[in-house]
């Protein structure tokens, strides 16, 4: 890649610029989409037959009366399954943790999902929200350096992928944002 190019943001190599295009030698801002069979190879595979990374999906509501309802359990785990079929993950399992808080990481659904990780032949956990798995800064702290430095942690609200510098930043403003809404209710 030239030094030009190197300035274009990642998300804008599935796109070229158009040679036609140019000013004082500059390329401009309009693009044209290359052929799928020219474009680079996504760490995220849209267009997935065969499964790319095989997940565990974990679940979690805090209140004894959302898990007996089962309302949002089952609006969680069908938004879990439907993020791995769009992205062509090997969905292995949903444990669910019913009327558990996130206050701590002593829960028998997550001890589950992280005696999975340890065991092997997973690569990473899908959740719906960061706040499904903790709202402590220190807890996910803990977890992104034990466990998901070698497995990715996927979440599908807030679009983040821990294998990414990118989602692990993202992941920690998120979390201070979960923490804070915490202390304050």
């Amino acid at each position: 890649r030239t030094r030009e190019d190197r300035n274009f943001p990642n998300f804008l190599h599935s796109a070229s610029l158009s040679e036609d295009h140019r000013i004082g030698g500059a390329k401009s801002a309009l693009f044209t989409k290359r052929p799928l069979s020219e474009q680079r190879p996504s760490t995220q595979n849209f267009f997935a037959k065969e499964p790319t990374v095989k997940v565990i999906g974990y679940c979690r509501v805090s209140t004894e009366e959302q898990a007996t309802q089962g309302v949002s359990l089952l609006a969680q785990e069908a938004k879990v399954r439907q993020y791995c079929d769009l992205y062509g993950h090997d969905l292995a399992e949903v444990v669910v943790d019913a009327g558990q808080s996130a206050k701590t990481l002593d829960r028998p659904g997550l001890a589950r999902v992280l005696a999975a990780l340890d065991k092997g032949g997973l690569e990473g956990v899908v959740i719906l929200k960061l706040d499904r798995l903790t709202r402590s800064g220190r807890d996910l702290g803990y977890l992104l350096e034990t466990y998901f430095t070698k497995n990715a942690l996927l979440s599908v609200m807030e679009h983040t992928d821990t294998s990414t510098a990118g989602g692990r930043f993202v992941l920690n403003l998120l979390i201070s944002v979960s923490q804070w809404e915490r202390e304050v209710i």
